[in-house]
């Protein structure tokens, strides 16, 4: 990799530095917050727009961007509606972001979260009125 490439973390595709996503994932590969002095706020020693963490003193100077390729998609949206409430927290740590693509990845999560809590509650209420019509049943024969 020389110093006109830049190496995407999710698929390893070298890209041209000026590129901000993947050619072949669309993943992004520069933060939105990129160091402007190029040191670290904390320990002022020279870091690079890539460094997540300062390699001198350990500490976080940026967040590493959200994946968006298509094998982390689809398991956010399994969990969205396989285990509603727990795609609430992806959903909502997508939504964040400032990529288009990762707020529309959280919103689809929402929604199929959504979409799975309502069709969990009529299936819930469902099986608890045949339940209740059966033990009503039951109940009158045994009346005097």
């Amino acid at each position: 990799m020389d110093q006109q490439t830049i190496k995407c973390p999710e698929c390893n595709t070298l890209n041209p530095f000026i590129n901000n996503y993947c050619l072949k994932c669309g993943t992004l590969l520069k933060t939105s917050l990129v160091l402007k002095n190029q040191t670290c706020p904390f320990c002022d020693n020279s870091v690079t727009p890539h460094d997540f963490f300062c390699p001198t003193c350990g500490k976080k100077i940026q967040e590493k961007p959200l994946s968006s390729s298509v094998l982390k998609q689809a398991g956010i949206y399994l969990i969205s509606f396989i285990l509603p409430p727990l795609g609430l927290w992806p959903g909502f740590k997508y939504l964040r972001q400032n990529d288009h693509k990762l707020k529309l990845i959280g919103i689809i999560a929402i929604i199929l979260t959504v979409i799975s809590l309502i069709i969990t509650a009529l299936v819930t209420v469902q099986i608890i009125n045949t339940v209740n019509d059966q033990v009503n049943k039951q109940l009158q024969k045994f009346s005097f």
